[in-house]
């Protein structure tokens, strides 16, 4: 005979006494890894940091925006250009 099946019990909630209030700090990281919000400002870090910003600045550099871009229904409507 098997044995039942183990209960599935949910983990248990936890709820904080009270909320850390945490200051941004300008090219530090806040690390909530470890549960507690941990300030870090090493060379490492800022090394990693400048590395995202170099790879997020070459990702957009050719992004734009265009605040009054026609929708494409009324593309369809313009008429086109004449030749001459």
């Amino acid at each position: 005979m098997s044995a039942p099946p183990a209960a599935i019990t949910p983990p248990p909630v936890v709820v904080p006494g009270s909320r850390p209030t945490v200051r941004i700090q300008d090219g530090k990281t806040i690390d909530f890894s470890s549960g507690k919000p941990v300030v870090k400002d090493s060379g490492e870090e800022k090394a990693i940091i400048d590395s995202a910003v170099k790879e997020m600045d070459e990702a957009a550099k050719n992004v734009r925006f265009s605040p009054n871009a026609p929708k494409p229904e009324e593309q369809k409507k313009s008429p086109a250009p004449s030749g001459g």
